[in-house]
């Protein structure tokens, strides 16, 4: 009889941790599913507000910066900022 416990509580611990484990994968799949979606949703706005921003410069500006590095800036450092949320 005592085999017979020790037998099913094994399994049943086995069992806990199996549930906990695949549990511990999903909670972890939906956490990582929702932070890339905040930062991509973070890195869309700050895009649209960095070229609303450009929209909005007097020509003085576009004389005093290069437009390859204003182009630049808005595409490699908003993913480099948006990749710190991943």
């Amino acid at each position: 009889m005592n085999e017979f416990r020790l037998s099913t509580a094994l399994h049943f611990a086995s069992a806990l941790l199996t549930a906990r484990f695949y549990m511990q994968g999903v909670t972890t799949c939906a956490y990582i599913a929702l932070l890339s979606q905040v930062g991509e949703n973070i890195a869309c706005r700050l895009r649209q507000n960095l070229f609303k921003s450009f929209l909005h410069q007097d020509v003085s500006f576009y004389d005093e910066h290069k437009t390859g590095e204003l182009i630049d800036r808005l595409t490699s450092d908003v993913q480099a900022s948006a990749e710190c949320l991943r």
